[in-house]
């Protein structure tokens, strides 16, 4: 049952949706390399339009302040006097999984989707080996101060608009913000993988970079064959040369070690049925284990967060 409050919401959130249509207006959120003058060790892709101005949060090189105090002044802090507005949680989800939730035909889900696409609020999200394959569709929320947003705010909206932003961000936020930014960081990648292959860096020419997820075989200890759900963070196609590049995105404060370098080379080889993978990429935040680092294969490449903005 739809509760009065979120009605009113919902059909706010329509009103403006059919506005920005009618206007041909598209939001248009930063792109996530886009930077200050300093090379940042962690950037955060949030757009935030509560002062009337766009800005890129960037924890800085000398400490975490500048990014941390950007989130509470702009989103937590600010919204305190007004009312936190939301339509619904969510990050990547199926249109059947939204009908479902909220009681509607998928036929009339897929025609509100369709208006959020071209406004720019939501984008599909296919797998890149299997693009046709609409059982594989998903729907995520492009701009990534949605994204935050409707993780962090309605589970915080009566503290917020008490005035206690700063106290939320401390014990909500703070403590998982890290975690949240998994993603930004992989869309980041993929990114960085298009632009250079573009350039033909991986002998061979990208035409097209996503990620893919399905189902691999692996053999236990036993002997035995079993199947299980995979994904690959990073994989670019090159369909003129029949090549494709593959990545995997580690923004922890753990090293990538030899475990994580043999699940790659590993799913790498569903792609093998019609590419052939030329480069295995890995970037992560905090480095790489000593076993990793003393590979030598020109077909590996160890990348780190700044060398993105190389």
């Amino acid at each position: 049952m739809i509760q009065p409050k979120t009605k009113k919401i919902i059909i706010l959130s329509v009103v403006i949706v059919i506005v920005l249509i009618a206007i041909n207006w598209k939001i248009q959120p930063f792109h996530s390399l886009q930077k200050n003058n300093a090379i940042p060790t962690k950037v955060s892709i949030i757009r935030s339009n509560a002062d009337g101005r766009e800005t890129v949060y960037l924890e800085g090189n000398e400490n975490g302040k500048v990014f941390q105090d950007s989130v509470r002044r702009a989103v937590l802090v600010w919204v305190g006097p007004a009312k936190a507005h939301y339509l619904e949680e969510g990050d990547t989800v199926y249109y059947v999984t939204i009908a479902g939730k909220i009681g509607e035909k998928e036929q009339t889900v897929l025609y509100s989707l369709d208006k959020l696409i071209k406004v720019g609020l939501v984008e599909k999200k296919k797998c890149i080996t299997d693009e046709k394959n609409k059982k594989k569709t998903q729907y995520v929320l492009k701009d990534h101060m949605f994204k935050f947003w409707y993780e962090f705010i309605p589970k915080g909206t009566s503290v917020i608009e008490m005035g206690q932003g700063e106290l939320y961000y401390q014990k909500a936020v703070k403590p998982i913000l890290h975690s949240f930014m998994g993603a930004v960081f992989e869309e980041m990648c993929r990114y960085y993988t298009l632009k250079k292959g573009i350039t033909g860096e991986y002998d061979c020419f990208l035409t097209s970079v996503g990620c893919w997820w399905g189902v691999e075989n692996i053999t236990d200890k036993s002997g035995k064959v079993r199947a299980q759900s995979a994904d690959i963070d990073v994989v670019g196609i090159s369909d003129i040369d029949k090549k494709a590049v593959i990545g995997e995105c580690k923004f922890k404060n753990e090293k990538i070690d030899k475990s994580i370098y043999e699940t790659l080379v590993r799913r790498g080889k569903v792609l093998a049925a019609k590419y052939k993978v030329s480069k295995y990429i890995f970037f992560s935040l905090s480095g790489y284990t000593e076993w990793v680092e003393n590979l030598k294969d020109e077909d590996i490449l160890l990348l780190t967060l700044d060398s993105l903005y190389e």
